[in-house]
């Protein structure tokens, strides 16, 4: 169960939670291809806002367990995860999320975004 911690942030129990990705197998049509990819990414926006809105920790913790499955991402491949999510959250309002993450990981102080380029 999980309940709030006192002076730990949510993104902080985010970061060293292990949450397992589930890998489901959808069948379909050639005729419907197009169709549901375009209603998955329309549920990706919306799956990610409910994320981006979440106001407690378990809320948060939650909404980026549905976020990771619904996009079939793992959250432990660190490599790959913010690039893929970058690239499957596509909203005006998550562009805007990713420009403002990018211009921070691009000052000096994070080596120009090489700081923890062979880290988890």
């Amino acid at each position: 169960m999980l309940r709030e911690l006192p002076g730990v942030t949510c993104l902080q129990v985010l970061h060293g939670v292990l949450l397992q990705p589930l890998h489901t197998t959808a069948l379909h049509s050639s005729r419907n291809m197009g169709e549901n990819e375009d209603e998955k990414q329309s549920q990706a926006g919306q799956v990610f806002e409910n994320f981006v809105q979440a106001s407690t920790c378990k809320g948060t913790l939650q909404a980026f367990n549905i976020l990771t499955r619904h996009l079939d991402l793992d959250p432990l491949d660190h490599r790959n995860f913010y690039s893929k999510l970058k690239s499957k959250v596509t909203t005006w309002k998550a562009k805007a999320l990713w420009y403002k993450l990018d211009k921070r990981g691009s000052h000096k102080e994070y080596k120009r975004g090489k700081s923890c380029m062979n880290t988890k």
